[in-house]
């Protein structure tokens, strides 16, 4: 659905799960299922051996700066771009492709919410068979709100961005401390492995000032939704898994 039908044709789904680093985004699995759960490929990133294992155990080396499609759509709304020139890897379940970014200009667009202004980027493949074009909204942390694509099997695919979550300007869940940018996220447990869900509570978070631990209990009751938890964005992954979905 939405900017993820860019990536897809007819009926699939894309699934990634990584960690949320001081750098950003780095994915460890990226699924795709092509009409059902019995047509599913997956990528693998093994990034201490430097090695993604991709669909039927092909393997291409693992270079710094690799995402899979999600993660890279969402790349700079948890790490801002701040060179006007990238160069970065993407990485499918059937391939890895060099890619490069350049920033083009500022211009407002116009999306479901009104006018808006945006950075216009350029994302150009190495061998120069696709490309695209992603507005980025500063002032919703980056979030991209306009994708063009050519150049694909597809012909032409443009999608923009119809509604966020929750006021992306506002901490809805937690805030990163180091640069006080807000996040909101979705978190949830893996029933098959917790057994006792208020054994999530003495988790540690963080070391008060008398050098004690505490624990995500200290921030409130577990249960569908905690409220506002102020916690960095790399002390929340070590409890629930952080998602994000686009409609």
């Amino acid at each position: 659905k939405g900017l993820a039908a860019l990536f897809l044709r007819g009926q699939g789904k894309m699934e990634s799960r990584g960690l949320i680093t001081a750098a950003g985004l780095r994915p460890h699995e990226f699924a795709v299922e092509r009409g059902s759960r019995e047509r599913r490929e997956t990528a693998i990133f093994d990034w201490e051996i430097g090695m993604v294992t991709l669909f039927e155990q092909k393997s291409e080396a693992l270079e710094l700066a690799t995402f899979d499609p999600l993660t890279l759509m969402w790349q700079s709304y948890f790490s801002p771009p701040v060179d006007d020139v990238q160069d970065i890897s993407v990485a499918t379940t059937r391939r890895v492709a060099r890619y490069t970014l350049t920033r083009e200009a500022e211009e407002t667009i116009v999306w479901s919410q009104g006018e808006i202004a945006t950075e216009r980027w350029r994302r150009r493949s190495e061998d120069g068979s696709v490309h695209a074009t992603i507005w980025l909204a500063p002032s919703l942390h980056y979030v991209p709100v306009k994708m063009r694509v050519t150049g694909s099997y597809r012909g032409m695919l443009e999608a923009t961005l119809e509604a966020t979550l929750g006021n992306v300007n506002t901490p809805a869940v937690w805030t990163d401390a180091s640069n006080g940018q807000s996040y909101y996220v979705v978190t949830y447990y893996d029933d098959a492995v917790v057994k006792d869900t208020t054994a999530i509570g003495e988790v540690p978070i963080r070391v008060g000032p008398t050098g004690a631990a505490i624990t995500l209990g200290a921030y409130g009751n577990i249960r569908r939704s905690v409220g506002p938890v102020l916690v960095t964005r790399n002390q929340l992954t070590r409890v629930a898994h952080v998602l994000m979905q686009t409609e």
